[in-house]
């Protein structure tokens, strides 16, 4: 297992919770979690992945401004995926968390990302150091609606 450990250690993972503050005006307004992205570095490989809701309650909707209805709604997953691509394609490796922070942080915002070394389990899935890595990975993109689930996952992020 240590082995496994070692051969994560000059590659990253990034980390970052989004988040929606209904209010920026009112101090103490709710904040919605609306999910989290991930970027992992990996030599020869760049992987994005969003985990996000795919849609607001009735009580969440209420909360919210026109404007920002018509951005998330019907499904905020969708636009955050959108927002996704949109990184992959404006931002380098390994800076496509800092490029959506910088970009949403009013309302709707992605925390600045966290650095967390790659688990030895997602690095058995990965090339070894030996092994021609892969120019481009194509995943699905899908929304988890068991939320409870989804928060318990990302509340180690800080």
């Amino acid at each position: 297992m240590a082995q496994l450990l070692d051969h994560t250690a000059d590659k990253t993972l990034f980390l970052s919770r989004i988040l929606l503050r209904t209010s920026l005006s009112k101090v103490g307004s709710p904040v919605l979690f609306l999910g989290g992205i991930a970027e992992l570095v990996w030599p020869g490989l760049r992987v994005l992945a969003l985990i996000a809701t795919d849609r607001l309650e009735a009580s969440q909707v209420a909360l919210l401004s026109e404007t920002t209805k018509r951005i998330l709604l019907p499904s905020p997953f969708d636009y955050l995926n959108a927002q996704l691509l949109e990184a992959w394609h404006q931002s380098p490796r390994g800076e496509a968390l800092n490029f959506l922070a910088a970009r949403h942080a009013m309302a709707l915002h992605f925390e600045t990302p966290v650095e967390r070394p790659v688990p030895w389990y997602l690095s058995m899935l990965l090339p070894r150091s030996k092994e021609p890595a892969l120019r481009e990975l194509r995943g699905v993109a899908a929304a988890v609606p068991n939320r409870p689930l989804l928060e318990s996952v990302l509340a180690a992020t800080p």
